[in-house]
C-alpha cells in the first residue's frame, strides 16, 4: 500500500504521518507518545477535534522533522487538512531553524 499524504501509520516502533513524496520514497513525520517526556523545538501538539479521525491518543505530540521510511507500516488512521497545515507549518520552521544553526556553523568556522 503507498500511503498518501496524512495517512497515520504503525510501525514496529511507533506511529508516524505520512507528509508527502520525495523522488518517490514517503516522507514521514513521527509521532511522540504521551509517556515520552523528551521535547523537541519541532513537537507540536493538535487539539482534540484534529485527533478525531488519526487513531491517536489525543496527548500525542508531532515531531516535525521530515525522514523517509522505506518500511511499510499498517495504516490506522488519517488526519485531516488542519491538521496537516498545522504538521507542514511546524516542519517548514524547523527546516528554518536547522538552515539558520548550519549558516552560524559556518560562519564560526570561517572566524
Amino acid at each position: 500500500m503507498k500511503p498518501n499524504c496524512g495517512n497515520v501509520l504503525q510501525f514496529k516502533r511507533g506511529h508516524a504521518v505520512c507528509v508527502g513524496y520525495d523522488d518517490k520514497r514517503p516522507m514521514f513525520v513521527f509521532v511522540m507518545p504521551p509517556s515520552d517526556e523528551t521535547r523537541h523545538r519541532a513537537d507540536i501538539t493538535l487539539g482534540l477535534m484534529q485527533h478525531v479521525t488519526s487513531g491517536l491518543h489525543p496527548d500525542s505530540r508531532f515531531r516535525c522533522v521530515i525522514r523517509p521510511i522505506s518500511v511499510h507500516g499498517t495504516l490506522v488512521g488519517e488526519l485531516g487538512h488542519s491538521a496537516m497545515a498545522a504538521i507542514l507549518a511546524g516542519c517548514e520552521l524547523e527546516a528554518e531553524a536547522q538552515r539558520f544553526e548550519a549558516n552560524n556553523e559556518r560562519r564560526r568556522a570561517a572566524v
